[in-house]
């Protein structure tokens, strides 16, 4: 899987891409990569989950679920009462990102259950 480099990953041969919310969108990625490519999907809310999963997308990462010293740019945090939402409007498979350590994960994992 190639994060965010949809050329990267065609001239590899990669197995997919994760595209975020500003790059190519889903029906250019499903051309350039063909069907059986795995595509992911940034989403930060309920709008932008069922949007990817309408256009194909495979999964959704979504995040950020707590702070997170591992990006550079000004995160938006969403939390885990905002992926319990997500995985109730959506089919697809949904992984939580950013922030989450041992403590934070078991957090995550009472809330959705």
């Amino acid at each position: 899987m190639i994060n965010d480099n949809l050329p990267v990953a065609k001239k590899l041969g990669a197995a997919g891409v994760h595209l975020g919310q500003d790059d190519l969108n889903m029906a250019e990625a499903r051309a350039l990569l063909g069907p059986d490519a795995i595509i992911g999907i940034s989403a930060h809310n309920v709008e932008e989950a069922l949007l990817a999963e309408q256009q194909g997308a495979d999964y959704l990462g979504v995040g950020a679920m707590y702070p997170t010293g591992s990006k550079k740019d000004d995160v938006s945090v969403i939390g885990p009462e905002a992926l319990k939402k997500l995985l109730q409007a959506v089919k697809i498979p949904v992984v939580g990102i950013g922030g989450i350590t041992l403590k934070t994960y078991n957090d995550i994992r009472k809330q959705v259950q």
